[in-house]
């Protein structure tokens, strides 16, 4: 009896063309994507790669945010400068897990680059306390626990995060459900659940530059100025 006799063949057939149409579907909607993305960025005269570059990922290990130890990734990233601003916004992804299922997080990173940085600070969702918690460590110092109903902020100097984060800017965070903020010495990140989107990245990205433009000011009203000393007369 030949080995084949047995085997349901158009059946068998209909399985591979399945397959294979479906792959050259996933191809071409991924071309289009790659496409899409590359325009938006052509179009606010910004630089566009599909993967991760090494000063990407360099600027990236200066926010505590993605010091989480667990497997993550990076693409569509898009770098340089926009409204006056050297700004990076990219599609980030990291994977936790429990003692019984694993779970994938996914966020449209914005970076706002400020010359002299920020007070070190971080702001995440409670709900993602535990699987941020390499993030956590890294501000040895915990701070106001409730300062927001759904977020825990960390950081070492507790007069500046509080100038920091005034009521505008945690009524930026608080609007967008999951969304993780983070100042530091390389500036601002943003980290929004969801993925980069070629129609709103303009948007995306002047929500972001308002929000530092905000808290530097906000960090400069605060500042003791100085007095000139008083003359007198003689």
């Amino acid at each position: 009896m030949p080995f084949d006799y047995n085997i349901n063949w158009p059946f068998h057939y209909l399985f591979m063309i399945f397959f294979a149409v479906f792959g050259l579907v996933l191809l071409t909607l991924d071309r289009r994507r790659r496409g899409a993305y590359a325009k938006a960025a052509k179009a606010l005269a910004l630089d566009y790669r599909r993967r991760e570059d090494e000063s990407t990922a360099f600027l990236r290990g200066r926010f505590a945010f993605f010091r989480s130890g667990a497997i993550d990734s990076v693409s569509s990233v898009l770098r340089g400068t926009f409204k006056g601003w050297d700004i990076a916004a990219f599609n980030y992804w990291f994977q936790s897990a429990d003692s019984v299922k694993s779970f994938r997080h996914g966020f449209l990173c914005l970076i706002v680059k400020k010359t002299g940085g920020f007070p070190a600070a971080l702001m995440i969702p409670k709900s993602l306390r535990d699987e941020l918690a390499g993030g956590r460590q890294a501000l040895d110092g915990f701070f106001d626990p409730a300062l927001t109903e759904n977020h825990l902020v960390f950081g070492r100097d507790g007069r500046a995060v509080q100038r920091l984060l005034d009521a505008e800017t945690l009524g930026v965070v608080a609007g967008r459900a999951g969304t993780v903020l983070e100042t530091g010495e390389a500036g601002l990140l943003l980290a929004i659940v969801g993925e980069l989107k070629p129609e709103t990245l303009a948007e995306d990205l002047e929500g972001a530059i308002a929000l530092a433009a905000h808290m530097t000011a906000s960090l400069a009203d605060a500042k003791p100025r100085s007095r000139r000393p008083r003359q007198t007369s003689g």
